[in-house]
C-alpha cells in the first residue's frame, strides 16, 4: 500500500542518515593532526578501524570496493555490537582486537573533545 512504501522509503533515508553521520564524525576525527587529538589511544583506533572499513584489498593485494563490508561495519558500530574485529596498521606490526562498542565509545570520548 502507499503506506507502507512511504514507512519503506522514509526507513531507508533514516539509516543512510546514521549511517552518513557516522562516516562523517569517522572522517572529521581521523583526519585532525595528532597535536589536535587529546585522546591518542582513541583516535589510533578511530583511524585503523576507518582502514578496515574502508580500505580494502583484495587477494592479490589490489583495492577493492565492497560495500556490503563498509555498511555491515557502519552498522554493527551504530548499533554498537559487542562482536570483537581485528585492526592492523598497514605494516601489521600493530594489530588491536575491540568491539564495535569500543569503537563507538573512542568516536564518543574524541567527539566530545
Amino acid at each position: 500500500s502507499y503506506v507502507d512504501n512511504l514507512e519503506y522509503y522514509l526507513s531507508q533515508e533514516l539509516e543512510n542518515g546514521r549511517l552518513f553521520s557516522l562516516m562523517l564524525k569517522l572522517q572529521t576525527l581521523t583526519s585532525k593532526s595528532g597535536a589536535d587529538m587529546v585522546h591518542q589511544e582513541q583516535a589510533y583506533l578511530l583511524k585503523l578501524f576507518q582502514s578496515y572499513v574502508f580500505d580494502q584489498r583484495g587477494p592479490t593485494g589490489k583495492p577493492v570496493v565492497d560495500l556490503a563490508h563498509s555498511i555491515s561495519c557502519l552498522n554493527k558500530l551504530d548499533a554498537g555490537s559487542d562482536e570483537k574485529i581485528m585492526l592492523s596498521a598497514e605494516n601489521n606490526k600493530s594489530l588491536i582486537i575491540a568491539s564495535y562498542r569500543d569503537i563507538q565509545h573512542a568516536i564518543e570520548v574524541c567527539y566530545r573533545g
